[in-house]
């Protein structure tokens, strides 16, 4: 399995994967277009979709209705250097 992330203008990437594509992006204020997830955003994202597929599995076979389920994360920045702080 590999990803490969190519470059396209500015502060903007392409990550691909098995056919799939999706936009990396830094906000208008720290200079992108906003076209996408940042890295940190789409980190954050990926541990978070990857909780819920999980908890889908062992809950499927405990409750029948999961049309409800969703998994929320948050995290603040630190600096010095700059990184996910908590």
């Amino acid at each position: 399995m590999s990803v490969s992330v190519k470059y396209l203008d500015g502060k903007k990437f392409e990550v691909a994967c098995r056919g799939h594509s999706i936009i990396v992006d830094q906000p208008e204020s720290e200079d992108g277009t906003d076209k996408g997830m940042t890295p940190v955003e789409l980190l954050n994202a990926s541990v978070s979709a990857c909780a819920a597929f999980y908890a889908l599995l062992y809950l499927k076979r405990r409750i029948k209705d999961l049309n409800d389920l969703e998994v929320k994360a948050s995290w603040e920045y630190s600096e010095n250097p700059h990184r996910i702080g908590t």
